[in-house]
């Protein structure tokens, strides 16, 4: 997982090794949080999420996702 800034990263995960009784060809969901801190500034940034197969052959082997977000000042009631 990284996390990137006009597009340089700003932060990246450690790579986490997932194990999984599912069987071939069967969905495998995995959740987590991320908390970027009150530090990060504001603006717009990328989340960039690649999963691989260890198993699967190496045209397929792995996978990214991309999704934008942006970082809004809190809202003070």
């Amino acid at each position: 997982m990284t996390v990137l800034r006009d597009g340089k990263p700003v932060y990246t995960a450690p790579t986490v090794a997932i194990r999984t009784d599912a069987k071939p060809g069967e969905p495998v969901s995995v959740v987590g949080t991320l908390s970027l801190g009150a530090q990060t500034s504001l603006g717009d940034y990328a989340l960039a999420i690649t999963v691989s197969d260890a198993f699967a052959d190496a045209e397929q082997a792995s996978a990214t996702a991309v999704t934008d977000f942006t970082v809004i000042p809190p809202h003070v009631p």
